[in-house]
């Protein structure tokens, strides 16, 4: 299957106003690359809307700064990767705040803040995949979801990377979860790892 690549550059974006569709108009055939420029900060602000949605794939990458406040998701996608760089994720959101089929985080800071589920790996429609992967040097900050991290098949933590999670009903919910020692998983006053 041929997959046709879009990239789109964030060199200091807002997407306004509160009621804005985010960015979906995205062909179910394509893969998208979103390149955080150098320096920059970068705003998506949604009232009812997925902030950035597609039925193919989203890599990250680049060095800059992406804020997301949305009512809705942050990402939902088929698969969610960072690809290179060191961007910085700042997600507030009411629903999920990565919502994909197959997720994995090796670069960047991700914080979260409120919302249902901050990453979550679900099952797709022939009951595959449904695995969060969060290694290299990621840094993870949850604060105040109600789940931090949800796999439905895996969780894996590996490398050197580091997850703080506060405040939260329910930190890691899955069937199987792995954590490697040269990684930092750090909870606050929630429960810990549960069966999905």
């Amino acid at each position: 299957e041929d997959v046709t690549k879009i990239t789109i550059e964030f060199n200091g974006f807002t997407l306004r106003p509160a009621d804005a569709k985010g960015i979906d108009y995205i062909p179910e055939s394509s893969k998208v690359v979103l390149d955080l420029k150098a320096g920059t900060e970068n705003f998506i602000y949604t009232a009812n809307k997925t902030a950035v949605s597609s039925n193919n794939n989203v890599e990250l990458c680049g060095t800059g700064k992406l804020v997301i406040q949305t009512g809705n998701n942050g990402f939902s996608c088929s698969n969610f990767t960072t690809t290179g760089g060191k961007p910085i994720v700042e997600l507030e959101t009411t629903k999920d705040a990565i919502k994909a089929k197959q997720i994995s985080i090796t670069h960047g800071e991700f914080k979260f803040t409120n919302g249902e589920t901050a990453i979550k790996a679900e099952l797709n429609s022939k009951g595959a995949k449904g695995t969060l992967a969060i290694g290299g040097e990621a840094k993870v900050s949850v604060t105040g979801t109600k789940v931090a991290l949800s796999g439905a098949t895996s969780i894996t933590v590996s490398d050197t990377a580091v997850i703080d999670i506060k405040t939260v009903e329910n930190a890691v919910v899955t069937p199987a979860y792995t954590c490697a020692e040269t990684a930092s998983v750090k909870v606050d006053n929630v429960n810990y790892v549960h069966a999905a």
